[in-house]
């Protein structure tokens, strides 16, 4: 009994001595309760505490304080891991292959009015199950996210992913990106060249053959992302960005020097490529609380910067990046490389419009609908359309309803939008089109979301009316023309270029 006694105490004093501990960096709320005890931005807490989590889409970053590494906690991925505690999601999660969940949707900023349609995927792997370990893609994707939603974009995101859920992540983001005009992949992690390719490694990965990287797609190719995003007719601008070492190694990539390899050949339709250092070369990594890369320091200072072209701005970035790793302690200069393909001028901040009160209203991917998505009686025809001008009880709803949305409180926005639906709000019926047609939404519900878009539509809301034609695009193409045709007429730009889609078939 002496022994089984001192044995207990010997583990007990074990796991208490080893458990690691964590001070929050980020936190999407301004509380959270961790071990019992209501900790903020600044807190430390074990990760053997019970963390309680407030929402489904509450999140927290956090830092180790013993390695310095960065770990980035969803309640969605703890509710999916069946985890209470840090340490037990970590341990389920080291060897993951999610089937393609993002950890976080960022929906455009409200106040941003630029015009064209924008979705981004951001990917930040950090905690790598048989590499080292990195201290900024988690702090680069949270932030450049969040200077990406600025900016017009809906944006998803996923930290530490494995091979299987970025190749789901990326043919979903490619299904989305067809009701859009911009979209932009960002990656952050370990990279390497292979057979003249670059490559993106998941957290997953482990050193392989030739078949596993070349057969099994345990590696995600640059060609392979290009080549989806070159598959989606609507776009205009495509742009990918890959803050990873380009070592000539067929092993997982060190952030250390290798050799000069094959030229770029990955091309994008009507987009540019930009990676941030050159062929064969490393990207280096800061160390330090919350740090960002060389590269996505000079992103994050120059993508807002007003009416700066895409060319200029590939520009300031690289010669930023350039002079940042110029002297000591770095062994040499980054110099990052981009493949341009663009005919057209791109501006991300097109006269300081990210910087203005919206005058648009922000998009989330609809997907099409049976014919029969409608009830008896309820035509999503065109006919018979009536309009009138909101109360301001509607307007308060409505506004209400979008700080919900902001907040990823789907239930509060539900709330909102119905009530203010029911009181004849046309915006109303739309925003809750919206609800309905996000994946995120545990109600996500495509033929309800038909309904509230035609129901919308036919108070004479023009954003409506073009939603409810692409949700019949492909399903019953007359009724989705006659939306088109009555929002091209309202002067939609996008309903005007789909008919022209039309016309050229």
């Amino acid at each position: 009994m002496k022994h089984i006694i001192s044995l207990s105490l010997l583990l007990f004093v074990t796991a208490t001595v080893c458990a690691a501990k964590y001070k929050i960096v980020k936190l999407s709320t301004p509380t959270i309760v961790i071990g019992g005890k209501s900790c903020m931005v600044g807190s430390v807490f074990d990760d053997t505490d019970d963390i309680k989590w407030s929402t489904d889409d509450q999140i927290l970053c956090a830092r180790n304080t013993n390695d310095g590494t960065y770990k980035y906690f969803a309640a969605k991925a703890f509710k999916s891991h069946n985890a209470k505690t840090a340490f037990e999601y970590l341990r389920t999660n080291k060897m993951s292959t999610r089937s393609g969940g993002f950890d976080q949707v960022l929906p455009r900023d409200p106040r941003c009015s630029i015009s064209d349609t924008r979705i981004a995927l951001v990917i930040g792997n950090a905690n790598y199950a048989a590499e080292k370990s990195l201290s900024n893609p988690i702090p680069d994707a949270i932030d450049v996210s969040q200077t990406l939603s600025s900016l017009g974009f809906n944006v998803y995101v996923m930290f530490d992913a494995g091979a299987d859920a970025m190749n789901n992540a990326i043919k979903r983001f490619a299904g989305y990106a067809t009701q859009y005009q911009t979209a932009l992949v960002y990656y952050a992690g370990h990279g390497s060249q292979f057979n003249g390719d670059a490559y993106l490694i998941p957290v997953d990965a482990v050193v392989e053959t030739s078949y596993d990287v070349l057969q099994r797609q345990r590696w995600i190719a640059t060609k392979r992302i290009v080549s989806f995003l070159n598959e989606v007719p609507t776009l205009t601008t495509r742009i990918v960005m890959l803050d990873a070492c380009r070592t000539n190694n067929n092993l997982l990539a060190s952030r250390g020097e290798g050799e000069e390899s094959l030229l770029d050949t990955d091309e994008l339709n009507e987009g540019v490529v930009f990676y941030s250092t050159k062929n064969g070369y490393e990207a280096y990594d800061e160390a330090g609380a919350m740090a960002h890369s060389p590269f996505a320091t000079a992103v994050m200072k120059h993508i807002a910067t007003p009416n700066l072209s895409m060319g200029d701005f590939i520009t300031d970035v690289m010669n930023e990046v350039k002079t940042l790793t110029s002297n000591a302690p770095y062994p040499h200069p980054q110099e990052p490389r981009s493949v341009p393909t663009l005919t057209h001028r791109f501006y991300f901040n097109p006269a300081g419009a990210g910087q203005r009160p919206a005058t648009t209203t922000s998009r989330v991917t609809p997907t099409p609908v049976r014919a029969s998505s409608t009830t008896a009686g309820n035509s999503p025809t065109p006919s018979g359309t009536t309009s009138r001008p909101s109360s301001a009880a509607e307007t308060e709803l409505v506004t209400q309803g979008k700080k919900a949305m902001r907040a990823f409180d789907y239930a509060a926005a539900k709330s909102k939008f119905s009530a203010a639906a029911s009181q004849g709000s046309a915006e109303g019926n739309y925003q809750q089109g919206l609800l309905y047609s996000n994946r995120n939404y545990d109600g996500y519900n495509r033929e309800a979301a038909a309904t509230y878009f035609v129901k919308a539509a036919r108070q004479n809301h023009t954003e409506a009316m073009f939603q409810a034609g692409m949700m019949y695009l492909g399903i019953d193409n007359t009724t989705a023309k006659q939306w088109l045709q009555k929002a091209a007429n309202a002067g939609h730009q996008q309903a005007k270029a789909q008919l022209s889609r039309f016309s050229q078939k």
